[in-house]
């Protein structure tokens, strides 16, 4: 039951639409990824870019707006994981530091709530086997981990990002 209404949740935050012009308050961003990631090739430092899909003011009182560039890059990888870092945005033409990290991710089209089916906690939506989990260190990585399959990140996975 918990697992559908985390389900049901992630999915009502992907999915709600903000007006065109209006800004939301909030500690999340909603980006899609740009950069596909193939970790059995990715190296450590090689660059990541997701493009933001919604307006927020974030609690500091930056505002983003839809269309905006996130920057980040893999910290780890492997043939079925690796660790990606956001930690610029760049906003009206320049570049500011934030600390961002992945709360979860969905690729569009994903069933979040098969039916009879649990979806775990920790898990991507629309990619079957693939878990995230976001570190306690200084950077906040967020590593993806694939369960026996090589990691592919394709570009217009859904994310939502936390801000720090």
């Amino acid at each position: 039951m918990r697992n559908h209404v985390l389900a049901s949740l992630l999915t009502a935050c992907f999915c709600l639409a903000t007006p065109l012009g209006a800004q939301n308050e909030g500690k999340f961003i909603q980006a899609e990824l740009q950069t596909p990631i193939k970790a059995k090739r990715a190296k450590p430092g090689e660059r990541v870019k997701a493009k933001t899909v919604g307006s927020v003011t974030l609690p500091n009182g930056v505002k983003v707006s839809a269309g905006e560039t996130v920057f980040g890059e893999v910290t780890a990888a492997e043939a079925n994981s690796g660790s990606i870092v956001f930690d610029q945005i760049e906003i009206d033409g320049k570049k500011t530091q934030m600390k961002l990290f992945v709360r979860a991710a969905m690729m569009p089209g994903g069933d979040p709530a098969k039916q009879g089916e649990a979806v775990p906690v920790g898990a991507v939506i629309g990619m079957d086997g693939v878990t995230l989990q976001t570190d306690d260190g200084p950077r906040h990585a967020t590593k993806f981990q694939s369960s026996g399959k090589e990691l592919q990140l394709k570009t217009g996975l859904q994310l939502m990002l936390g801000a720090e």
